[in-house]
């Protein structure tokens, strides 16, 4: 659907009911279907409740209240069309329930997962938006990279995104600080970044099982949001271009231990091929703000 053409009463609620927006608009009937949507109401509801320490609510109320809501809706109106409708996994991921997860922390950790999806396409949304043309999704067919795009001049690129929200520990030491606890931590800008790297050689990894012909490339789209960005700011500035992890001297052992026994579990030859794994592939750093992509490097 052209985005010009969108007419969809989510652009502009007259209504601040949600009951009465998401009856007339698709893209949130996709996010609350009819069988969540009793548990959706009461649990927003109830979100001041005293058991919500983190203040959580959920993304579709939030950009109602602020006036935002189309920038969430968009991408959904765009590629789940009657032609090409997104598959029925992709559809259930979509569907916000995260806000269901019974602890604080787990709330917020499958609420980056539901997020990862949003992304992807919003990600796809700024592409077409930037002259390119949509190929193929991994919304349509489960089974494709996350998205297939061929720009102006023809060239097509096959795009693995990776999101990156707040860690569990950052966003523990916030609730904690929220409920009037003395709370502080020592983060490595060093250590955040390794990480980023890291999560752009997970994605190498899986564009290796897709052939390109010709001209057509492969490229890591990774999505940094708000709220994890002011930990990785200052060693983006300074390492931008920088495609080695760095040592444990700089990075401590939060970062040491993660490696030794979580990364090494699933990557035992990290170490070897990293290089190798990131020489051929193009590098894009985005940050989200607001729900708008902005493009760093």
């Amino acid at each position: 659907m052209d985005q010009n053409n969108l007419q969809c009463v989510c652009i502009s609620p007259s209504s601040s009911s949600f009951p009465n927006v998401r009856n007339k608009c698709d893209a949130l009937k996709l996010m609350v279907p009819d069988e969540n949507l009793d548990c959706f109401l009461k649990w927003d509801k109830c979100c001041s409740s005293e058991n919500n320490k983190a203040f959580h609510r959920s993304t579709i109320m939030l950009a109602l209240k602020r006036g935002y809501l189309d920038r969430i809706t968009s991408p959904i109106h765009r590629f789940n069309t009657n032609n090409k409708p997104f598959t029925k996994s992709y559809q259930n991921a979509l569907a916000e329930k995260w806000m269901m997860a019974k602890s604080t922390v787990k709330r917020h950790q499958e609420f980056r997962i539901f997020m990862g999806k949003l992304i992807e396409l919003k990600f796809a949304e700024w592409l077409s938006n930037n002259k390119w043309k949509i190929d193929d999704l991994e919304a349509w067919t489960d089974k494709n990279p996350d998205v297939t795009a061929t720009n102006a001049i023809g060239h097509k690129t096959i795009f693995e995104i990776k999101y990156i929200g707040q860690d569990d520990d950052d966003f523990k030491m916030v609730v904690n600080s929220l409920q009037g606890a003395n709370s502080a931590s020592s983060f490595s800008g060093y250590a955040g970044f390794n990480y980023v790297l890291f999560r752009i050689y997970e994605a190498a990894k899986q564009l290796e099982k897709y052939n390109t012909v010709g001209s057509d490339r492969k490229s890591v789209a990774i999505v940094i949001d708000t709220m994890a960005w002011p930990n990785l700011k200052s060693a983006f500035n300074n390492c931008s271009n920088h495609r080695q992890l760095f040592p444990e001297s700089q990075c401590g052992s939060k970062w040491q231990y993660f490696f030794e026994c979580t990364i090494l579990k699933k990557y035992p030859c990290i170490q070897k091929d990293f290089q190798a794994s990131l020489a051929n592939i193009e590098i894009l750093i985005m940050k989200l703000q607001d729900w708008q992509l902005t493009k760093l490097t």
